[in-house]
């Protein structure tokens, strides 16, 4: 038997043990199904099942769509006949009762002339129209996305809502009804969308498991039910612990998972005047807070620890355990101190629109739980900054404090990985592979220009004596080995490495050392204190993209290091140009192997400029560039990096 027939098998037991309800569920997935001559079945079976629980009007519903299958029982007449008798003797019992109550009959009288349909007449009606119309339902899916894509949540609503008349079984329309219910901030109702979509899921997926171990699929069933508790914790537990933090419900928040990250940083979406009852329900969430203040006091030195206080016990149930601080020296502090005021990079709104942009330039196929995740890291980050900035006034954010506040902000959207720059990291590389057996699997136009490096480096070796540069991949069946070269600008070794009939791989490897990592380090330190000295004199252009130059090529942390340098860029061109990314689609692997394989500064801008879009957003910080009139020369400044004196001399005039 197929799933259809074993869910009829099951409809029929419930029947059986007068469990009617579960009969009609079971009946209802049999009806919905492809098999036209189950259909007839299940509507007749589910009409007798409404007739036993005494709902009349859905069981003449279930007749009228069974005569209208083509598979027509013989049973189905017998059945209508019924009903109809049971009908009759319903009208008439109520028809004496009318005549022995006959004030009481004028006013029911006078109330059914109104069109009030009853409530299951208008729910068969809703079925019948799903039944008639299946076939529109992935067109309202499909709409429902578009919709919510475009950030049209009104359509999207309404077409959720008429695709749940259509098919109220299917947990994706209740999904985005909830989603866009939040964003138009009818929480009540995104908050029961989402309890519906945790039950939807439930019960579908644990009707396939039964099946499947009435199968004796043993193994099968038990990955179905597990699949299922997956699939309830990212729908509706997660979705229900974001509606209620948004809703401000702390007590439910903390009641679904107190040792959730959502529920640990929910405390910065609620008032101050209730700290108290949170910290009574919960010691850990105080815990949290006090580490926090203690992280951001700075005598002679100060600390960003990863765990930021939590109870190491607390810590190990939502991510793995790293220590790791930074530590900050005597001088910088009293550097600090000369400042007289803090760029509004900083300002928490702009830092969010960077953070922002960073999600969907680092991040591949993220969830919804880690969207979450990280907008609460946003709030929570801002609220960092927004203390820090009220208890230290005449401070400017350090390059480690801004570091250390990105790198938590990583953390939370991997939280399996220890996301801190540190000058005493482990030894790193990164290994690239560009091609693979002789083919190109994704960088078909950097796949020239990197071959195109080992010819130069073959040459300037060889001086082209007897080997033949223009195809160094000839090389490799004479020397039986891979051919590797140093590309010094970024401490790059690219190599071809021979592989069987004659084709080779081409790869990439990255690294540093410990010692010239830690010189970068400071010189990163020292370039970033320059660019907020020479905010006010609007000459930082050049430094900017220095400084995204040289964190790519120098961040130990291969892997993240180009979003981090993504998002520091963007927060200063915002801040001190008033122009943002528009274009956030880039792969970082396109800025970091622009940064391998450019010879300089000014050979990185040439190229990446065509691939950094920006737009101007306004901003009010005073700089050189808020003088010029036209948007679009704001930006052809900006990427061409002119000479910043000419630039100065140009205005001047």
């Amino acid at each position: 038997m197929d799933d259809l027939s074993y869910i009829m098998h099951l409809g029929n037991l419930a029947f059986t043990k007068n469990d009617y309800a579960d009969a009609i569920r079971c009946y209802t997935v049999a009806a919905n199904g492809n098999s036209k001559i189950l259909r007839s079945d299940a509507f007749l079976n589910r009409a007798i099942a409404h007739q036993k629980l005494g709902l009349i009007q859905h069981a003449k519903s279930d007749i009228a769509q069974a005569l209208e299958t083509p598979f027509k029982n013989p049973l189905i007449k017998k059945c209508e006949a019924q009903i109809l008798e049971d009908d009759s003797n319903k009208n008439r019992k109520k028809s004496k009762t009318n005549q022995t109550q006959p004030e009481k009959a004028e006013k029911e009288s006078l109330a059914d002339s109104f069109p009030r349909p009853h409530f299951f007449l208008k729910c068969s009606k809703l079925q019948d129209e799903k039944d008639k119309n299946a076939w529109q339902t992935p067109v309202f899916m499909q709409r429902c996305r578009a919709f919510k894509e475009v950030g049209d949540y009104v359509n999207a609503m309404q077409d959720a809502q008429t695709g749940i008349t259509m098919a109220p079984q299917n947990p994706n329309f209740w999904r985005f009804k909830a989603e866009a219910a939040f964003h138009l901030r009818q929480l009540d109702t995104a908050l029961e969308s989402a309890k519906l979509i945790e039950q939807q899921f439930s019960s579908i997926s644990i009707l396939k498991a039964k099946c499947l171990w009435q199968k004796k699929l043993y193994k099968e069933a038990i990955d179905e039910a597990n699949k299922t508790l997956l699939t309830d914790k990212e729908t509706g537990i997660f979705l229900r612990t974001s509606f209620n933090i948004a809703r401000g419900r702390i007590a439910e928040v903390l009641y679904d998972d107190p040792t959730h990250p959502l529920s640990i940083f929910a405390t910065r979406e609620l008032p101050l005047r209730i700290e108290p009852i949170i910290q009574n329900r919960s010691p850990y969430l105080s815990h949290l807070m006090n580490g926090i203040l203690n992280t951001l006091n700075l005598p002679h030195f100060y600390y960003i620890t990863s765990d930021l206080g939590i109870d190491p016990l607390i810590k190990g149930n939502w991510y793995n355990e790293y220590i790791s601080q930074i530590k900050v020296p005597n001088d910088q502090i009293e550097l600090q101190n000369k400042q007289k005021r803090i760029p509004r990079n900083f300002e928490p709104k702009l830092l969010q629109q960077a953070l922002d942009i960073g999600i969907q330039i680092g991040v591949d196929n993220v969830s919804y739980r880690d969207i979450a995740i990280s907008g609460l890291a946003i709030i929570e980050i801002s609220q960092l900054i927004t203390n820090w900035k009220a208890d230290h006034k005449n401070f400017f954010p350090s390059f480690e404090l801004v570091i250390a506040i990105i790198s938590s902000w990583l953390r939370f959207i991997n939280p399996a990985f220890p996301v801190f720059l540190r000058k005493d990291l482990p030894k790193s590389s990164l290994d690239l592979k560009l091609i693979k057996n002789g083919i190109s699997q994704r960088f078909d136009e950097y796949i020239p220009r990197f071959t195109q490096k080992i010819k130069d480096k073959l040459n300037n070796t060889f001086h082209g004596i007897q080997i033949d540069v223009n195809h160094p991949e000839l090389l490799l069946n004479y020397l039986k080995t891979s051919i590797t070269v140093d590309y010094e600008p970024s401490k790059t070794k690219i190599y071809l490495m021979p592989q069987q009939f004659g084709t080779f791989d081409l790869g990439v490897i990255i690294g540093e050392d410990d010692e010239e990592r830690t010189v970068t380090y400071n010189e990163l330190n020292t370039l970033w204190l320059s660019i907020i000295k020479s905010a006010n004199c609007g000459k930082p252009t050049k430094e900017i993209f220095e400084f995204m130059y040289r964190f790519i090529i120098a961040d130990p942390l291969l892997s993240y290091s180009t979003t981090v340098a993504v998002i520091l860029f963007t927060a200063l061109i915002n801040s001190l140009f008033g122009l943002s990314l528009e274009n956030v689609n880039l792969n970082y692997y396109d800025i970091r192997f622009e940064a391998i394989l450019a010879a300089d500064l000014n050979e990185f801008v040439a190229k990446i400029s065509q691939k950094l879009k920006v737009k101007y957003v306004g901003n009010n910080f005073i700089s050189v560039i808020d003088k010029l009139p036209d948007m679009q020369y704001r930006t052809a400044i900006l990427l061409d990096v002119p000479d910043d004196d000419k630039l100065i001399e140009d205005v001047e005039q």
